[in-house]
């Protein structure tokens, strides 16, 4: 956890930890962090859209990023509707790239421009 291009963040409740974000590529020369991770401990109670709401902020003003990007498992529908609902967009599938529990799986790639998060 040392690592000059990745950033870990505990997502805190009333000062209670309830979940993590890590961000990677931070040394980027393209300006471009991978949202590598958001875990919360209380899904569908809005914690990770608001740790959300805060890692965009961040991300595209403190950090100067131009491109915020993730990969998501295609059937994870709840993440899904949250990153879009953030203003996120979906740019391609890579097609049953990971094997996991006796079966292939595909990633959804989502990401947001500075312009976009700037626009909102």
């Amino acid at each position: 956890m040392a690592s000059r291009d990745a950033c870990y963040f505990v997502v805190e409740e009333r000062r209670l930890p309830v979940g993590t974000v890590i961000l990677c590529g931070l040394d980027s020369n393209n300006r471009c962090i991978e949202l590598k991770r958001v875990v919360v401990s209380r899904p569908g109670q809005g914690l990770g859209r608001r740790a959300l709401e805060l890692v965009l902020e961040m991300v595209f003003t403190e950090l100067a990023a131009h491109r915020l990007w993730l990969d998501i498992y295609m059937d994870n529908e709840r993440a899904r509707r949250t990153y879009r609902a953030l203003g996120f967009v979906e740019e391609g599938t890579m097609r049953e790239c990971i094997w996991q529990g006796g079966r292939f799986r595909s990633l959804v790639l989502m990401a947001m421009l500075e312009g976009e998060f700037r626009g909102k």
